[in-house]
């Protein structure tokens, strides 16, 4: 499979397509259809997808060799149209599997590192936090994009849910340290909190909670610790403009 990931052979590709295009196009309107005849003949031969001549043409021009020359140029750029959608298709399949593989051979050696669910701003902070103390985290997203985004700003991120009990065992939920849930959603924080208990017993869980009426629910789904966010950043607010911390402007 040609590897158009290499700008030098993507660029060939484009100017290979797009000077059979214009070809195409120079000669389907010499042959006597007209400049905006010749370009819908060109778009439409060059995707190969069949269009009435009647609709574009007198029968003088669609008898025309060049027109005939027009459609045989057309065919070639399809053909090698087709080849750089396909490569790129492959190569892009084949780049984002790669990453997955090497992303996974990674996680298969860590121990006594944190689980994340799901990425959000809040798990982006703890995450760097963590980097910051030498501690591995494995973050928890649902998108491919967002786990190709923390793969390249050097993270370890699966898709799935933190609720999935194959993806946690494939992240080795076993040799974790702890597991933190940092959802908005409780009752998302509480689903994923039982299946997480229910595979490890001994692990610690963490989960972030919006809302005091929403403690019980946590608890009872197996929470050891919950983290108010909006409480945590004012008592951390009020410690630093408290006057021992922070004297009195002048």
């Amino acid at each position: 499979m040609i590897n158009v990931r290499i700008k030098g052979t993507r660029n060939l590709f484009i100017v290979i397509i797009s000077s059979l295009f214009i070809m195409t196009f120079v000669l389907a309107a010499l042959s006597g259809l007209g400049v905006s005849n010749a370009f819908i003949w060109t778009i439409f031969g060059v995707l190969a997808i069949w269009y009435p001549g009647e609709l574009v043409a007198d029968q003088v021009a669609l008898n025309s060799v060049l027109l005939i020359a027009a459609d045989a140029v057309a065919a070639i750029d399809f053909v090698i149209l087709t080849a750089f959608l396909t490569a790129m298709f492959y190569n892009f399949i084949r780049g984002t599997n790669l990453k997955q593989r090497a992303t996974m051979r990674k996680i298969r050696l860590l121990s006594n590192h944190v689980i994340i669910a799901p990425l959000n701003g809040f798990a982006e902070v703890l995450s760097d936090e963590l980097s910051r103390k030498g501690v591995e985290s494995v973050l928890i997203t649902d998108t491919d994009r967002e786990a190709r985004r923390m793969h390249a700003h050097g993270k370890l991120a699966v898709v799935g849910s933190a609720s999935n009990t194959e993806l946690l065992e494939a992240i080795r939920l076993h040799d974790a340290r702890a597991v933190v849930l940092c959802s908005d959603d409780p009752t998302e924080n509480a689903t994923a909190a039982v299946t997480v208990k229910t595979l490890n017993k001994r692990i610690k869980i963490i989960a972030r909670v919006n809302k005091d009426e929403d403690l019980p629910k946590l608890s009872k789904a197996g929470v050891h610790v919950v983290i108010l966010p909006e409480m945590a950043a004012g008592t951390w607010l009020g410690g630093m403009l408290s006057e021992k911390a922070m004297p009195a402007a002048k």
